[in-house]
């Protein structure tokens, strides 16, 4: 799997995917996010609302943070080392990760000042990582025989959610879940990892971007318009929706991903520019520049989330 880490700088239906022109990002068609005195920021998710949520790092560690009508507030779970806050939903329930002093990976749930962790029983490590409007959770965790199964959580009852054995799959992780119940994240198989797509149940359409060595889906809303990453000699972001996909870059970034949309359609994410700072930043409409895209060499997958 594409997968973090702990200081920020990771019935089959087959989909119709064709690549087309690239989107680029440009101000004041976005605004980029940097949180106060920040060495990196990264946007990781949006609500309808506009109220975003994602993670800065400080000289020494990792906090996730809360952007409400232009004004930051850090958030770390008690116990946390490093903390990434992932997804937040209409209510202002925000879900996440941490990491605890001892490096133990732990999901959590946050609503009004208030935390809970969250462990999937027999699990090494558990992330979550999309939060709906009706409370749905969506996550990874690892079993004790080491294996990676996405989840969907609600009231207590989770549900273990492995892509079908017919697409070759090693591990699931569920990144994201819209009010529809329709889930989108990522599998890997012995090769590489691809994006998925999950409309309805026991449907799984995979996403992989043209040309791509790697794919991870991250965001999905109720349009069921899907972003996430591709990688090929760099990273990029994308836009999957009606069966083509789009790649998003920040001109002269270095990398760029898409890491969340709401039902607007507006996306945020993180990039590195040029001198290696990381910001997160969040679309407000997009302009488009014409360009083909050239067959990547293929090369192994870089960054990661």
């Amino acid at each position: 799997m594409i997968r973090p880490y702990p200081l920020a700088i990771r019935t089959i239906l087959l989909a119709a995917i064709v690549a087309t022109t690239p989107w680029t990002f440009a101000q004041p068609t976005a605004e980029f996010i940097d949180y106060p005195n920040a060495q990196g920021t990264e946007a990781l998710g949006i609500n309808d609302q506009g109220t975003i949520v994602g993670t800065f790092t400080d000289s020494d560690t990792a906090h996730g943070f809360v952007l409400r009508k232009g004004k930051f507030k850090a958030i770390d779970p008690p116990g946390s080392m490093f903390t990434f806050a992932r997804s937040i939903n209409a209510r202002g329930e925000i879900v996440g990760f941490y990491f605890d002093a001892n490096f133990n990976l732990h999901g959590f749930y946050s609503y009004k000042g208030q935390f809970a962790t969250i462990d999937i029983p027999n699990s090494t490590e558990t992330r979550a990582e999309g939060i709906n409007d009706v409370g749905v959770i969506s996550g990874e965790y690892v079993d004790l025989n080491g294996i990676e199964h996405g989840f969907l959580l609600q009231g207590g009852n989770v549900k273990s959610v492995d892509v079908p054995q017919s697409f070759s799959t090693e591990s699931t992780d569920i990144w994201t879940v819209a009010n529809n119940g329709g889930f989108a994240g990522d599998y890997s198989d012995a090769s590489t990892v691809h994006g998925f797509l999950s409309p309805k149940p026991s449907v799984f359409i995979p996403l992989d971007f043209p040309g791509a060595i790697a794919t991870a889906a991250r965001g999905i809303n109720v349009r069921t318009e899907v972003v996430g990453r591709w990688d090929d000699y760099s990273v990029h972001g994308f836009l999957w929706a009606k069966g083509e996909f789009r790649s998003i870059d920040v001109p002269t970034a270095n990398l760029t991903v898409a890491l969340g949309i709401n039902n607007a359609g507006r996306i945020v994410g993180r990039f590195i520019d040029s001198a290696g700072n990381e910001h997160g930043f969040v679309s407000k409409g997009l302009a488009l520049r014409s360009r083909r895209i050239a067959p990547p060499d293929r090369k192994r997958p870089t960054g990661n989330r």
